[in-house]
């Protein structure tokens, strides 16, 4: 089953959902800025191993210290059982930034 809660806490890209996870499409991603005194830059994207291609669904969008980005099933549509879902955090430079990542599928 795939892990819907994360604590991102280095610069690197991490896997939050992976191919084949069996999760359908989220319905909402909360991006939690926790840093009470860094602004986080975000990137969201879909890895595709088919292509090796990443598809992002967020660019460099700025969570301000303490604040939350909330995407919703209409930001965040994609096919888990071929893409993996991913994401990195930086500072806007090298500095990495910690994040919480709640996400929330539809129950069935």
């Amino acid at each position: 089953m795939a892990t819907l809660l994360h604590n991102i806490t280095t610069i690197s890209t991490k896997e939050i959902l992976a191919a084949g996870d069996k999760t359908s499409s989220p319905s909402q991603i909360s991006i939690a800025n926790v840093d009470s005194s860094t602004d986080a830059y975000v990137d969201l994207f879909q890895y595709s191993k088919t292509d090796n291609k990443s598809y992002y669904i967020i660019k460099n969008v700025l969570v301000p210290q303490g604040s939350t980005l909330i995407l919703d099933r209409d930001d965040i549509f994609f096919n888990n059982a071929s893409n993996s879902l991913r994401i990195q955090v930086d500072n806007g430079s090298t500095g990495a930034v910690p994040v919480d990542v709640i996400i929330k599928t539809d129950r069935k």
